[in-house]
């Protein structure tokens, strides 16, 4: 094969500052989400497919700063907003969620408080009217009224695997 056949396959993207193509968001979230990639090759990525990659979002109004928080990318995250200028309190189509919504919601506490430090506005809402910090209380559930005796706990024996209720380190009890 030649060079110059070789060269026809390569697709070059007519792509300029203003780009708003939802195909180069999927592409690009896309690559964020793979573990083998390392902050720097997704970086180079995003560069080279791209020209408006900071700002464009997918169908659902992800950016690729949503992604990257998404996906606990710290130092991605840290260079899309200074190197790259992406907005940090943007929200999303589908829930309103902001990449730091999004970053607590996954449990990315450090990619937050990065987040936070870089410019994020804690107090924007999602369209449920939860903020980022308030996100973090959703799941646990308040029991009010116990007595101290609801609060036992009851085994039925013990074994070498756990599975009765607590362990025992000699093997002839079982």
């Amino acid at each position: 094969m030649s060079k110059t056949s070789s060269l026809k396959s390569v697709r070059v993207w007519d792509c300029t500052e203003s780009c708003r193509s939802e195909y180069h968001a999927r592409r690009l979230n896309a690559a964020i989400t793979k573990r083998n990639l390392s902050d720097f090759q997704i970086a180079c990525y995003l560069v080279k497919t791209c020209r408006n990659f900071s700002k464009i979002s997918d169908g659902l109004g992800k950016t690729v700063l949503h992604t990257a928080a998404s996906c606990g990318r710290k130092n991605l995250c840290q260079w899309l907003i200074t190197k790259a200028e992406a907005n940090a309190s943007v929200p999303d189509l589908e829930s309103g969620y902001t990449p730091l919504h999004t970053a607590l919601f996954y449990g990315y506490v450090d990619v937050a408080v990065k987040l936070i430090e870089l410019g994020a506005k804690p107090g924007v809402l999602d369209r449920e009217h939860f903020s980022p910090i308030s996100l973090l209380s959703l799941d646990t559930s308040t029991v009010s009224g116990l007595s101290n005796s609801c609060t036992e706990v009851y085994v039925c024996g013990s074994n070498l695997n756990y599975t009765l209720g607590v362990g025992t380190n000699d093997p002839k009890k079982t």
